[in-house]
C-alpha cells in the first residue's frame, strides 16, 4: 500500500518564487500495512524530503533531485506503487476477517471471559499454529459487552498470557512465528508433528489447548484420538480443548457426504489462485479428513482413557455454511456460485454486491434429501433467510420501498426485525456522512446480517466448511 503522508509536516513559503520554500513531510507507518521495509527506511531518515525551488540546474548540482529520484525508486522497488490489492479474494479476505474470524472469536469468548474471572493469566498451546495466526485471533476478541467495556478493547491481552506455545510441523512456519513475536518473552514456537508424541511433558500444563482453521483435519481419527489422550494426560485439574476440522456436510462437496472420517479425501487450497488459474491439474492437493459432529464426539471420547478424567461438551459450531472457500471454485461437484466473492464486496467499503450473484441456489442438493434430510433442511432454511435479505435489498436498490415493506410484512417472522433494520437504514440514508451509502453503509450491514443468521443457528450438524468443538477436560 502507498504510505500515508501525515499533515504533521509544515510548509514555509514566502512566495512562489522564493528559494526558501521548503516542504517537510513524514511517512506515517502506524498502520501495519504501510510499514516500510528496513531497506526503504533510509530514504526517510532525514526530516525533509522537500527541496528548494530555484532552477533545475542548481537542483541537479546540489544533488537534491537525485535524492528525490532515489527516494521514489526505493518506494517503487518495495512495491508501494504497484496496483493495490483489495481483500476481495485470497487467504485473508474480508469473509475471513469479518465472518470466519468473528465466528471463531464468538465461539471461544465465553470460555476466555470465564477463565480470566478465575485467574489473572492463562497458558495456551496452539496445536498447528503456523506462524501465529491463533495468537492474533485470541488476543483480538472484543468484549461481550462493549457498552460497559469502553476502555477495554479486547478480552485477552498479550500480557494476560503467561505463556503461549505454538507447535507446527513446518520448520519455516516455526521460524517465521519466532521472528514475528521475537519481542514477546512469553511466546515461543517449536517444531513437532501432531501425529506423533508431542513435547508437552517439557512444559507445565496449559489452560487452553487450541487449534484453528481445520488444522486437525490433517489427522486421521486414530491420530486425533492419540492427540486428545496426550492432552488429557498433560492436564492437571481442568483444561479446555478447541478442535477445528472440516465439516463433512458442507454444500461445497456433497460427493463426500457418504464417506467416513476414516478416509482421507482430496482437498485443495486452489482458492488462493486467481479465477482463471483455478484448474484441477494446476492446484496443489492434499488428503484431509472430513467430520460429522458425532464422529468428532466419538473420537474425542475414545481419546480420554483415564478413569479419573471426564469430558464435557461445551459448544459445537458450524462455520461458513454458504460462504465456504469452495462455493466459488470449480474443484468440487457443487456448481460454482459467487457467494463468498460477493459477500467480500459487501464488506468492502468501495464495492456494492451484485444482487443476482448473491442469490443462493441449492437445488443441486435435491438428490441427497432422502438420506440427509436434517442437513438439507438446515441449509434450505438458512438459504431462505439469506435470499429474503437479498430480495429486500434488491427492491430498495430498485427504488421500490413499498415492495420491500410488503416483503418484510409477509415474510419470515423470525427475521422480521433484521429485515426491518434494512428499511430503517434505507430511510435514514442521508444522515450517514459517506460518499456511497450503498457500499459504505448498506453493504456491510447486509453482510453482517447474513453472518449473524449463521451465528444464531442451533446445534451444529457438520454442514459448514468448518466444524468447531469445545471440550472441557477435568481430572480428579
Amino acid at each position: 500500500m502507498t504510505p500515508r503522508i501525515t499533515s504533521t509536516a509544515h510548509t514555509e513559503c514566502i512566495n512562489a518564487n522564493d528559494d526558501r520554500c521548503i516542504n517537510i513531510i513524514q511517512v506515517d507507518s502506524s498502520n501495519h500495512h504501510d510499514t516500510l521495509s528496513p531497506s526503504s527506511k533510509s530514504a526517510f531518515s532525514t526530516s525533509s524530503l522537500g527541496c528548494r525551488k530555484p532552477h533545475l540546474a542548481s537542483l541537479k548540482q546540489n544533488g537534491e533531485m537525485e535524492m528525490q529520484t532515489d527516494s521514489y525508486q526505493t518506494l517503487v522497488e518495495n512495491g508501494f506503487y504497484s496496483v493495490e490489492k483489495t481483500e476481495l479474494r485470497g487467504k485473508k479476505d474480508h469473509v475471513r476477517k469479518y465472518w470466519e474470524d468473528i465466528a471463531t472469536k464468538m465461539f471461544i469468548r465465553p470460555l476466555l471471559e470465564r477463565l480470566l474471572q478465575q485467574k489473572n493469566v492463562v497458558r495456551i498451546v496452539d496445536l498447528g499454529a503456523g506462524s501465529g495466526e491463533g495468537f492474533e485471533l485470541l488476543t483480538h476478541i472484543p468484549p461481550s459487552n462493549p457498552i460497559t467495556s469502553t476502555y477495554q478493547s479486547f478480552v485477552l491481552n498479550p500480557e494476560q498470557i503467561d505463556f503461549y506455545l505454538g507447535i507446527d510441523l513446518s520448520g519455516a512456519m516455526v521460524a517465521q512465528g519466532n521472528r514475528n513475536y521475537a519481542h514477546f518473552d512469553n511466546v515461543c514456537f517449536i517444531q513437532a508433528d501432531l501425529k506423533e508424541e508431542l513435547p508437552l511433558a517439557h512444559y507445565p500444563p496449559f489452560d487452553l489447548y487450541f487449534s484453528s482453521y481445520a488444522s486437525f483435519s490433517h489427522l486421521r481419527p486414530q491420530e486425533l484420538g492419540r492427540l486428545v489422550n496426550q492432552v488429557e494426560t498433560h492436564t492437571q485439574g481442568r483444561s479446555f480443548l478447541v478442535l477445528d476440522v472440516l465439516g463433512k456436510y458442507s454444500p461445497e462437496w456433497p460427493e463426500y457426504w457418504e464417506h467416513s472420517c476414516q478416509e482421507l479425501l482430496p482437498y485443495t487450497m486452489g482458492y488462493l489462485l486467481s479465477s482463471h488459474e483455478q484448474k484441477t491439474e494446476v492446484a496443489p492437493w492434499m488428503n484431509l479428513s472430513f467430520w460429522s459432529p458425532q464422529e468428532l464426539i466419538d473420537t474425542v471420547s475414545l481419546g480420554v482413557s483415564s478413569t479419573t478424567a471426564k469430558i464435557r461438551i461445551l459448544a459445537m459450531l458450524d462455520r461458513s455454511l454458504l460462504v465456504g472457500r469452495h462455493m466459488d471454485t470449480p474443484f468440487f461437484s457443487s456448481p460454482r456460485q459467487q457467494l463468498r466473492f460477493q459477500v467480500n464486496r459487501l464488506f468492502d467499503l468501495d464495492y456494492r454486491g451484485d444482487i443476482d450473484s448473491l442469490i443462493c441456489e441449492l437445488s443441486y442438493l435435491d438428490p441427497y434429501k432422502d438420506r440427509h434430510a436434517p442437513i438439507i433442511l438446515r441449509l434450505q432454511d438458512y438459504a431462505h433467510q439469506w435470499n429474503s435479505v437479498i430480495h429486500v435489498l434488491d427492491a430498495l436498490m430498485s427504488g421500490q420501498r413499498s415492495k420491500a415493506k410488503a416483503m418484510i410484512k409477509n415474510g419470515d417472522e423470525g427475521i422480521a426485525d433484521d429485515l426491518q433494520s434494512i428499511l430503517w437504514i434505507y430511510d435514514n440514508a442521508t444522515k450517514y456522512p459517506v460518499t456511497d451509502f450503498w457500499s459504505s453503509v448498506m453493504g456491510p450491514h447486509i453482510a453482517c446480517l447474513l453472518r449473524n443468521f449463521e451465528l444464531r443457528l442451533p446445534n451444529a450438524l457438520g454442514c459448514g466448511h468448518g466444524l468447531l468443538y469445545l471440550v472441557e477436560i477435568t481430572k480428579s
